[in-house]
């Protein structure tokens, strides 16, 4: 499970989330996406992705650099290499 969080919130509800699988006999592991190549993507099995959309966080309050419109560098990144390979694969 990849989380984006610059506040801790996504990496909360991961972390849940991976709980609550885990009891369903579920094991994901728990990733920061920073810490993540996308190159490794076609290699998982299951890939679920957890990250916050609320515009008011990204406004408010930035943990680290961000583009102007609010989006975390490691978000954008991972979202433009996902983008890059869905239109090379077409």
């Amino acid at each position: 499970m990849l989380f984006f969080s610059q506040i801790g919130t996504s990496k909360a509800l991961a972390k849940r989330l991976c709980d609550w699988l885990e009891e369903d006999r579920v094991d994901l592991e728990l990733v920061d996406a920073r810490n993540y190549n996308p190159e490794a993507l076609p290699k998982e099995n299951l890939v679920v992705l957890v990250a916050s959309t609320s515009e008011v966080w990204n406004q408010t309050f930035t943990r680290g650099p961000c583009y102007s419109d609010g989006i975390p560098f490691e978000a954008k990144f991972f979202a433009d290499w996902i983008n890059d390979y869905y239109a090379a694969f077409r």
